[in-house]
């Protein structure tokens, strides 16, 4: 009888995707807030250097002052994202879950000062329990990958779930210990 794993995936196929998903997973699991952390910093940096760049050559048609602006921007962004991402979570979460709360009660007639109050009190909800749910969306996601990545290098299921539940444990440890 095939396990889950076999059923799902072709052991041997692709052994390095398997063996980089594994780790990925594993970095997932241990450290999530800070490669959330560094990972948002990496992209608004790029994002800003992109935008510095654009604006600074289509303004002095220089590509030495672009490329110094980008550098510029590189720097910005990265500082941005990382100081902004529990409270770009938040806003986000707010509106959302505003919309979501609002609609859910079939409420028809609302006012701004409501839809701003609900708005204030879901975003300060998400934004003292973001690090929580920062630390166990990616332990939930690097515990998929490692799953997927060690059953694809052809370990057996049992023992896979094992060693992915003892490190989803220690890695939401580790995550709440050092952050929280």
């Amino acid at each position: 009888m095939k396990g889950l794993g076999e059923a799902l995936l072709i052991k041997g196929e692709d052994v390095y995707l398997y063996a980089i998903l594994a780790i990925l997973g594993i970095l997932f699991i241990l450290w999530g807030i800070k490669m959330a952390k560094i990972l948002s910093s990496i992209t608004l940096g790029l994002m800003l250097a992109y935008l510095f760049y654009l604006y600074t050559f289509s303004a002095t048609s220089s590509v030495f002052l672009g490329i110094l602006a980008s550098l510029i921007g590189l720097f910005i962004g990265a500082l941005l994202g990382f100081l902004l991402l529990r409270v770009s979570i938040s806003i986000l979460g707010g509106i959302y879950l505003t919309d979501l709360f609002i609609k859910y009660l079939h409420i028809k007639e609302t006012s701004g000062f409501l839809y701003f109050i609900l708005f204030i009190i879901f975003a300060l909800i998400i934004f003292f329990l973001s690090n929580y749910v920062i630390a166990v969306v990616f332990v939930v996601l690097g515990a998929l990958m490692l799953w997927i990545g060690l059953i694809g290098l052809g370990l057996p299921d049992i023992g896979v779930l094992i060693v992915v539940i003892i490190l989803s444990v220690l890695g939401l440890i580790n995550q709440f210990k050092s952050k929280l």
